[in-house]
């Protein structure tokens, strides 16, 4: 094209621009969209993604691993679980990861769900899960700091305000109680359709219960610190028609066999990631303290739970178990197995080991987490018919006039035997037969005394939550049992703490961004952010 008809062309471009500015309007803003990019969120996909978030977050599960599953001694022996939770060392990089994860990305998502569905008929059931949802979230947030951002949190885009105060945890608890009864209620079976739900896939009945069964856990953790308001909390609860977990409807998040580091990918279980690891092999060896708690009982869960593995290989289907070789050739049959004790690594204190065919082995009688739990296809439990039954069991021995059917024994026994049978939902190659969960029971049955009952049904916790390391934690730290030494008592050498803490403490980066709500909190506690000053409900 030549100058002239160049500049002719032009010319008759913006005349006719200018001739259709008002009738083209339309056409160029639609021009101008992006059609990869979504005007609106349907809140049921962002559910979706916060419930698989739960347990497939790796990074939200990290602090987990290297803390909780030491401090309470059921996982010892790797780098990370005896370096932060053996040797009890402060990582400010670990104390903001839940910090960072749950605030930045799950709560956000929750906030938003709930103030674009707040008030709309066509929603109140996706609004009613996200309440409970939230609560859940919460739930592990407070229980490991204490004092922490609640009811102005994740309010920077709505209301403007990047500086949330810090809520006392007493306040905290109250709203997640009240909360959750009104969720309970909100859910009506005629309301709309939850179809991003990937826990109950929309059953409005089970997540009547599931948020009932929540608020029995929060409940429960008063205990020691307010009885008389737990019973008025409970009392509450139990008066509602809906009930609790019953067994089958454990609310259960099911993942993809895949192995992926990818911080957004949550369709793998990111607690079995970090258990499978970086390196050449999975390491997450057990802890003497529940190795020796599973064999002095005979508990049918020793060799289901644990086993023995050859250095072969990263991937979980591909490990070869020595275990029952092990047992079977080496001079000291089961003792051959030696656990890990805490504050210490593996390659601390040399198992013993035994030469057979002129082939020497010693790190492979060390006992391991079963395969089955390292699978990125295994379920993450966030609550369960199990867990019910013991929590029952307490409250029932608690207050025994509570009007809930059964005795504390009854409860117990039925959370025993869900606590065994619920390992059939991970693809674990050893099961246990209901005669031996018989018999293991007639071998330890439930105590006479009141002290020892409530010792046996939180150990009996204490062994269900391996796979949930937060309420491990958080149990322990509301029942006292089971009894843990520090590792100190042990010989091992620690680093700042000479007693198991009992919180984590604030990230850094809040006595910067939030000066006034962070020195707020630290005064409630005394002047010092301490990892070993308990949370509110802590009473000792």
């Amino acid at each position: 094209m030549n100058l002239f008809l160049y500049r002719n062309a032009v010319f008759l471009l913006l005349f006719t621009g200018c001739l259709c500015v008002g009738s083209c309007k339309k056409d160029y803003e639609q021009l101008n969209k992006n059609p990869e990019v979504a005007t609106s969120i349907n809140p049921n996909s962002q559910l979706t993604y916060i419930q698989l978030s739960i347990g497939g977050d790796w990074l939200l599960m990290q602090p987990f691993t290297m803390y909780y599953s030491g401090f309470v001694q059921q996982l010892q022996g790797d780098w990370a679980a005896t370096h932060y939770g053996g040797e009890y060392l402060i990582e400010d990089a670990q104390f903001q990861q839940p910090w960072d994860r749950i605030y930045t990305t799950h709560l956000k998502n929750l906030t938003d769900i709930l103030w674009r569905t707040e008030g709309q008929e066509q929603w109140t059931n996706v609004n009613a899960v996200a309440r409970i949802l939230k609560a859940y979230f919460f739930l592990i947030l407070t229980d490991m700091y204490g004092d922490i951002p609640y009811s102005e949190a994740d309010m920077g885009y709505i209301h403007q305000n990047i500086s949330p105060k810090f809520d006392t945890q007493e306040s905290i608890y109250a709203d997640m109680h009240a909360q959750l009864l009104q969720a309970e209620e909100q859910l009506r079976s005629d309301g709309d359709n939850v179809t991003g739900d990937v826990m109950y896939n929309g059953d409005i009945k089970k997540w009547k219960t599931y948020a009932n069964t929540l608020n029995l856990r929060i409940s429960m953790r008063l205990t020691k610190k307010d009885p008389v308001l737990a019973r008025q909390w409970i009392d509450a609860i139990v008066a509602n028609r809906s009930g609790f977990i019953k067994e089958g409807d454990d609310g259960i998040l099911k993942y993809t066999n895949i192995l992926d580091w990818d911080p957004n990918e949550f369709r793998r279980n990111g607690l079995a990631q970090l258990w499978r690891s970086r390196e050449n092999y999975p390491m997450p060896y057990l802890c003497t303290t529940l190795w020796n708690m599973l064999k002095n009982t005979e508990d049918p869960r020793l060799l289901v739970l644990a086993r023995c593995y050859a250095e072969d290989s990263n991937d979980p289907d591909l490990r070869t178990d020595l275990t029952d070789f092990i047992v079977r050739n080496g001079p000291l049959g089961i003792n051959q197995l030696e656990a890990v004790k805490p504050g210490f690594y593996w390659w601390d204190n040399w198992p013993a080991g035994f030469v057979q065919d002129g082939i020497y082995y010693g790190k492979e009688c060390r006992p391991q987490l079963n395969k089955g739990f390292v699978k990125g296809s295994a379920p993450y439990i966030t609550l369960s018919y199990a867990e019910t039954a013991l929590l029952l069991s307490e409250a029932k021995l608690r207050w025994n006039d509570l009007p809930i059917q059964g005795s504390a024994e009854e409860h117990y026994t039925k959370g025993v035997q869900a606590a065994i049978k619920l390992l059939t939902v991970f693809d674990l190659d050893q099961k246990i037969l209901p005669e031996e969960t018989t018999a293991y029971l007639v071998r330890n049955p439930f105590p006479a005394d009141r002290e020892s009952r409530l010792k046996s049904i939180n150990e009996q916790l204490w062994l269900l939550h391996i796979t949930n390391p937060p309420e491990a934690f958080s149990n322990w730290r509301r029942s006292g049992y089971p009894v843990l030494k520090p590792s100190t008592e042990y010989g091992a050498l620690v680093k700042d703490s000479r007693t198991i803490p009992r919180r984590l403490k604030y990230p850094l980066f809040e006595q910067t961004y939030n000066p006034r709500g962070y020195k707020e909190a630290v005064t409630r506690m005394g002047g010092t952010d301490s990892w070993n000053i308990p949370v509110w409900w802590d009473h000792q």
